[in-house]
């Protein structure tokens, strides 16, 4: 699966922080519910992006790092910018 991170950030905006967003971003991907189907996860990241700060990483893909384990979590996840 590849989600395109460019619709979940403020039109207004070239980065990404704060904890609470990137949780509401996992939200609205249903981030958990896809940790438990097999499959590999693309995340993009817009090249115009100017910061992709920790609170927002740990936000968005903690609990899937947490779920999973490190190293299956590397092995199903990539991410690229366009």
């Amino acid at each position: 699966m590849e989600i395109n991170l460019k619709s979940y950030r403020p039109s207004n905006s070239t980065s990404y922080s704060g904890r609470p967003q990137g949780e509401s971003v996992r939200e609205k991907l249903k981030l958990s519910q896809i940790d438990k189907e097999d499959g590999e996860l693309s995340l993009v990241i817009p090249s115009d992006t100017t910061s992709f700060n920790p609170s927002f990483f740990l936000g968005l893909l903690y609990d899937s790092i947490k779920n999973l384990g490190m190293e299956k979590f590397k092995k199903i996840s990539s991410f690229n910018r366009n």
